[in-house]
């Protein structure tokens, strides 16, 4: 019985001490948690030093509701599309584009070779005095965007060049600017060597680089300055006496399809006269897109392309120098014909 006794007071003890222990750490969720002290660091290692590498990073203050429908994410309005800056603006003929620059062929001339050099373009030939700037070959690179080839550039076969040209425009102060792309395709032959063969240009890829150019001259698409043509070209060949083009189109538009239609036969100017509607061309070279027939001293002889004004059509014929008309001016004229785009 004593024993009894002995042990249930034993427990008594043990339970009142319990209740005091507790009651000496009591949480009083109203006031805040308990600070309890930091963990000392063992005698051989080294307290970590504070600084930014260990800090943790604070969530961003952006609006919660950037990216529902109607509601822009602030990073991506800082800076506006297509900015409306006066001096440049976009004009086009049915599939026909080209910028026209409120300033002297100087400044444009440098804007341009600047450009160029800007988009990974090495220049193979430039003539000041024509306006004609011609890029190198530039292989097309398609970028890997995933895995550990990410950035790495591998071929797609093709290769770009592009010839930009700059004319006085017909508003005093104004130049205009032409582009044209020519392109390679890798094609392989019967020892599987590679051989770069031309390929067809693409109007698409001369209107986006035309839009880049643009940007960089600091211009925008002006709807305003987009007209409409009819665009239609007929091939008139006569028998006796030299062949023609007529377009149905007034002498301006003519005169820039005509200019378009000799940069994408890589035909090389030696003058033009705008006021009399004259190009004069240089002697044709091999390795163009136009291939001159097996005549004696058809590679020597410099052609004229002359657009004559007739109001609301024009007339476009080839001839030597000396008015003469010959089976190679009669070609080449069926090449232009082949190249004038409405």
């Amino acid at each position: 019985m004593r024993v009894l006794q002995v042990g249930m007071a034993g427990v008594l003890l043990v339970s009142l001490a319990g209740c005091g222990l507790f009651a000496e750490k009591h949480v009083d969720y109203q006031a805040g948690a308990t600070q309890s002290e930091s963990l000392e660091v063992p005698p051989d290692l080294s307290k970590p030093v504070d600084g930014e590498l260990y800090k943790v990073p604070q969530g961003g203050t952006g609006n919660p509701q950037a990216g529902k429908a109607g509601v822009p994410n602030s990073a991506e309005v800082e800076k506006p599309v297509l900015p409306v800056v006066p001096g440049v603006r976009l004009e086009r003929a049915g599939t026909q584009r080209w910028l026209v620059v409120q300033d002297n062929p100087e400044n444009v001339w440098r804007v341009v070779k600047a450009f160029w050099t800007e988009n990974g373009f090495a220049l193979d030939s430039e003539d000041q005095s024509a306006g004609i700037m011609e890029t190198g070959w530039r292989e097309d690179l398609a970028k890997g965007t995933q895995g550990s080839g990410a950035g790495v550039g591998f071929s797609t076969g093709e290769r770009d060049q592009y010839r930009s040209r700059l004319e006085r425009g017909k508003d005093p102060g104004t130049v205009e600017i032409y582009l044209t792309h020519r392109g390679l395709v890798a094609t392989l032959d019967a020892d599987k060597a590679t051989q770069w063969l031309p390929s067809a240009n693409d109007p698409e890829l001369e209107a986006q680089m035309l839009q880049r150019l643009m940007a960089r001259l600091g211009g925008n698409p002006s709807a305003e300055g987009a007209a409409k043509a009819d665009g239609e070209a007929v091939l008139q060949v006569a028998d006796n006496g030299p062949s023609s083009i007529l377009i149905k189109d007034a002498f301006d538009k003519s005169w820039r399809r005509v200019g378009l239609a000799i940069d994408r036969l890589k035909l090389v100017l030696e003058d033009k006269d705008r006021s009399k509607g004259i190009y004069y061309l240089q002697p044709i070279k091999a390795g163009g897109k136009f291939k001159l027939p097996k005549e004696a001293g058809a590679a020597m002889v410099n052609y004229r392309v002359l657009v004559q004004d007739g109001g609301a059509t024009c007339t476009v014929v080839v001839t030597a120098t000396d008015g003469s008309s010959n089976a190679s001016g009669k070609q080449l004229l069926e090449a232009l014909y082949k190249n004038i785009q409405p």
